[in-house]
């Protein structure tokens, strides 16, 4: 009886420590799972960031094609008023009001482009973040697997004994 009851203490524990080993297995798998959700919703803010910077550099891009369209118009009222001008005085003062014109748009399409390439620059930054999570949730899963595969064999003792 005395060896029954040995056998049956120790078996407790063994299960009390399998048990014991199995929950704490389960917290970890919990808590690789609630990283990889993190981890997740970090990409998908990223993948939108992305979206929208490549939106606004298209946008940039429009406004830019516009800019170069109203300097291509500015040159070309230039030479109507040339055409048409009656002295030189009519000449320089359309020569330096559609060059003022001109300087401006030109100014502005100089901002546009370097916007765009600020824009560009944030998503390179954005898509190498998103690397960086999409290697950690990897990681992540890969501990997930490996706290899974405890746990199975810790089951698997506690059935040997």
């Amino acid at each position: 009886m005395d060896c029954i009851q040995k056998f049956l203490c120790g078996f407790k524990d063994k299960i009390t420590d399998a048990v014991d080993d199995v929950k704490d297995n389960i917290d970890d798998v919990m808590d690789n799972i609630d990283d990889i959700k993190d981890n997740v919703d970090d990409v998908m803010d990223n993948v939108d960031d992305i979206k929208d910077n490549l939106n606004t550099v298209i946008e940039t891009a429009e406004n830019i094609a516009d800019n170069i369209e109203n300097v291509a118009d500015v040159v070309e009222n230039t030479v109507t008023d040339i055409k048409n001008a009656e002295n030189i005085s009519d000449v320089i003062n359309s020569v330096k009001d559609n060059a003022n014109e001109g300087i401006e748009e030109i100014n502005k399409t100089v901002s546009e482009v370097n916007n765009a390439k600020n824009i560009i620059e944030d998503t390179v930054e954005e898509v190498k973040d998103t690397i960086e999570e999409a290697k950690d949730t990897i990681e992540e899963v890969k501990d997930t697997i490996e706290e899974v595969k405890d746990t199975v064999d810790i089951g698997k003792e506690v059935v040997q004994i």
